[in-house]
């Protein structure tokens, strides 16, 4: 009768915590890298399994979608692991002694709530140690590490939390029995069962030690290709941090810090990963998997359970209180919907096919031509950079490259990274290139206002030695590879000392690709920054001859590779050169992590000559052979600085200024100085059909939701455009923004067009240099 009591007590919660599983997939990058991975192990296993990643080839394991079996296979894994992850945690109360049988389930019941995948296989493996440490039975140790190497084939921070529960739990083992017999056992295990489980999944050797070569590399920690930089309560997280430091030194019992030092590393874990990318995502990991932490430390405590209760509820409400400070802020929304999700996955056939219709209706958008298709045909291709859900809409055959949009995650590989699109028929025959738009109106943009050219410089380097354009489209571009390499010679200039915040002159010497190999070193406090939180934020400004100024963030790591200069390519989609880059400065968002001297060293690619001697390399590279002659006609700039002048009432301030004194601060709800002009008025100052309508502005943005406005009332098409200023890493860093809008005679002949900034947040938001340009002509 014990035994059915606690099966049933198990299967209750394990109903009251059954997940639901959104699995359907779609467009962009979280959603169509899901699609990607599922599909590679359903039809193209042994390249999924040379894939340098951080998912490994069981990935589908946590991130299921309706191919082949795998959202099934998921499904009864889970489950699995669920119920063995209940069982351990009632155990390990009953083993323990100290905790009620209610309590215990109830603790297990909140624990089982907010535990996914990786806390299951990470906590499960905590506690069959800590069993191990009581009982000394060496079957559980055996279990611990085959869930770790699973955990390590799924995801690599999940084999690698795991393995170090395992590594420390064997040194606490051999401090206290000093039995080196018992040592070498336990390593012979994982030594032998990390053979039998790698020839399983790899089939050979030689796959299995290139994938434990890629996870030592991946190992190194997340890069700041991931990160981002909200405004902390640092005064919060202090007090969060002093509590997890000081709890083991107040609650002396042996079991709680035993426990506490298995869990060190996978808290430290767990910290990086949340912080260094600190959106509301990856933030709620460390929040969820202090439910699983401090549940297990309460089960094994015995003697300071208010103690132990007090600090979890306190470490937890204090991140809690600190993500508010993260952009798109929202609570973390539970439902206790668990018997209604068993029963959305009991009527499978019926889940299954809804699952798969909503997959392909999402991706049927990406659908191609039949023109594109025809040229395409069952040719190899991959996508650049990462939507890969063109090639699941139109069904090509995907020959992915090894690193699979690595720049957005951590420890680029280099060495994979310089194969990759290499010319030899190992590369993908066809390649389409998918453009983003970035925040200061270009159409080269990539994640977190960063600039494409520069995420994966020896990735792009092979793209355009390799490959021609063949197509492009206002979203697309497609490149073919050819027969015979682009560039003949690599000239590199001298190493040239410079400071951050300097303006540097591009030696533009003619037909020429110019990058800038930027090398800059962290100070000692920047590099246990960098162990302990992150890299600073690195962003480079752009001086185009026209005079406009543009700054994109870019990585300290690949910025070693080359920063691409020119030519500058903002739209890769016209056939329009565009204004040269004359100067560029590099800038951090900490000088106390930065060394203040930097070194630059300019690289020139040079075009093979019999490719273009006489053809211009924005031809060669985009197909851009047309020299725009668009001026200005109206030029509008505002300081506001002169006292002499009317600012309709907007608010004037000294607090900070971009340039001269003054600045416009536009508090919650309220609008900037307003440009004005009759749209009729503007018609007669040109013979064009058609005005390029261009804004720019430098702002200080705390973190409110702030946009740039072009605007047209009273015409046959009003519209209202928008792009939203950049959040600031400091409070006087300024940012620069850019918008523009095209408008034709017919449809805006009359009317008012209005340009301005407006606050839709709390906080107060500064603008400076507020410039305003209209031009003749189509882009």
């Amino acid at each position: 009768m014990k035994h059915i009591e606690e099966w049933l007590i198990i299967i209750v919660i394990f109903l009251f915590t059954f997940p639901a599983y959104y699995v359907d997939y779609g467009t962009g990058l979280d959603s169509s890298y899901v699609w990607g991975l599922n599909w590679l192990f359903v039809n193209d296993y042994e390249t999924l399994k040379q894939l340098i990643y951080p998912f490994g080839p069981l990935a589908f394991l946590k991130i299921p979608t309706v191919i082949g079996h795998n959202l099934l296979i998921s499904i009864i894994f889970n489950s699995i692991l669920t119920l063995g992850f209940i069982w351990l945690m009632l155990r390990l109360s009953q083993i323990m002694g100290h905790t009620s049988k209610w309590a215990a389930v109830f603790i297990t019941l909140v624990v089982s709530f907010f535990a996914n995948i990786d806390f299951l296989i990470i906590g499960s493996c905590l506690i069959l140690n800590l069993i191990y440490y009581k009982r000394r039975n060496i079957f559980l140790f055996i279990i611990s590490v085959l869930l770790a190497f699973i955990g390590l084939f799924i995801k690599v921070s999940i084999g690698i939390s795991s393995f170090s529960i395992i590594g420390v739990s064997i040194i606490i083992c051999f401090l206290l029995s000093r039995d080196v017999l018992q040592g070498i056992k336990q390593l012979g295990i994982i030594v032998f069962l990390g053979l039998v489980a790698g020839i399983i999944v790899f089939g050979n050797f030689g796959t299995y030690f290139q994938f434990l070569s890629g996870v030592f590399r991946l190992s190194g920690g997340y890069g700041e290709s991931l990160s981002l930089y909200p405004d902390n309560d640092w005064l919060i997280l202090f007090l969060f941090i002093l509590l997890m430091i000081i709890f083991p030194f107040i609650n002396k019992e042996k079991d709680v810090r035993i426990t506490y030092l298995l869990f060190l590393f996978p808290l430290f874990a767990m910290w990086k990963h949340s912080f260094i990318r600190e959106d509301i995502c990856h933030y709620s990991i460390l929040l969820t998997f202090l439910f699983v932490f401090w549940g297990i430390i309460f089960l094994v405590s015995s003697s300071k359970k208010t103690f132990t209760f007090l600090t979890a509820s306190i470490t937890i409400l204090l991140l809690y209180a600190n993500m508010r400070n993260i952009p798109i802020y929202e609570g973390i929304k539970r439902e206790v919907a668990g018997i209604n999700n068993v029963l959305d996955v009991l009527d499978y056939k019926s889940f299954e096919q809804e699952i798969k219709s909503i997959s392909e209706q999402n991706v049927s958008k990406n659908r191609l031509t039949p023109e594109w298709q025809a040229i395409i045909g069952n040719a190899t291709t991959d996508i650049y950079p990462w939507d890969f859900s063109y090639i699941a809409a139109n069904q090509f055959k995907w020959k992915p490259r090894k690193t699979l949009g690595m720049q957005m995650f951590p420890q680029n590989d280099k060495s994979a990274e310089a194969s990759d699109y290499a010319l030899n028929p190992s590369s993908p025959d066809f390649v389409i290139f998918h453009i983003e738009n970035d925040h200061s109106g270009g159409k080269f943009g990539s994640i977190d206002n960063k600039y494409i050219l520069n995420d994966e410089p020896l990735v792009m380097y092979n793209l355009l030695n390799s490959y021609t354009l063949l197509e492009k489209t206002d979203q697309l571009l497609l490149f073919k590879r050819d027969t015979i390499s682009h560039f003949e010679k690599i000239y590199l200039d001298e190493i040239q000392n410079f400071m951050f915040g300097d303006w540097i002159d591009i030696p533009y010497q003619g037909n020429e690709i110019i990058r800038a190999k930027v090398f800059s070193k962290n100070t000692l406090l920047g590099k246990i920054n960098k162990i302990l939180y992150k890299e600073p934020e690195y962003f480079v400004d752009y001086q185009f001859e026209d005079g406009v100024v543009k700054t994109y963030r870019y990585i300290h790591s690949t910025a070693v590779d080359g920063l691409w200069c020119n030519p500058f390519i903002q739209f890769p989609n016209t056939d329009f050169i565009e204004p040269r880059v004359v100067k560029i400065r590099l800038r951090n968002s900490n000088s106390f992590c930065v060394k203040e001297s930097l070194k630059i060293q300019f690289q020139h690619i040079l075009p093979r000559s019999a490719l273009c001697d006489t053809i211009d390399i924005n031809n060669l590279l985009f197909h851009k052979s047309m020299h725009s002659q668009k001026e200005a006609f109206l030029d509008m700039f505002q300081q506001f600085d002169d006292e002499q002048l009317n600012y309709d009432n907007c608010n004037i301030t000294n607090e900070f200024a971009h340039s001269g004194t003054s600045s416009n601060k536009i508090e919650s709800d309220g609008y900037s100085y307003t440009y004005e002009i009759y749209l009729d008025s503007l018609y007669r100052l040109s013979e064009s059909d058609s005005l390029i309508v261009e804004a720019n502005v430098y702002s200080i943005n705390r973190y409110s939701n702030t946009g740039l406005v072009i605007t047209a009332e009273g015409t046959e098409d009003d519209f209202w455009e928008v792009v939203y200023l950049p959040n600031n890493v400091s409070k006087e860093f300024w940012n620069y923004s850019y918008l523009s809008k095209l408008i034709n005679r017919n449809n805006h002949e009359s009317g008012v067009l209005k340009v301005y900034v407006f606050n839709f947040g709390d906080s107060p938001v500064y603008i400076d240099d507020f410039r305003l340009r209209i031009k003749n002509g189509h882009r």
